[in-house]
């Protein structure tokens, strides 16, 4: 499947580009009239089911972020 190929394709470039010891992916599609997924820089063990844990990114950290997974695709 298309969407599976590409979060695989994507995962790597985003771990490096964050420097997460994860990568983890949520299918999410209850709220929209679509399927899509996420794919989730994780730190920690469990921040994937604990919404406190989650750090908000400035847009100017995305900026870079965004960068970084281009030069690693």
């Amino acid at each position: 499947m298309k969407l599976f190929d590409n979060a695989k394709k994507l995962s790597h470039p985003i771990k490096l580009a964050t420097n997460a010891k994860r990568i983890g992916l949520v299918v999410v599609g209850f709220s929209v009239p679509h399927a899509h997924i996420h794919l989730v820089p994780l730190y920690k063990s469990n921040e994937l089911f604990d919404p406190s844990l989650f750090n908000k990114a400035k847009p100017e950290e995305l900026n870079e972020m965004l960068e970084k997974i281009r030069a690693n695709l």
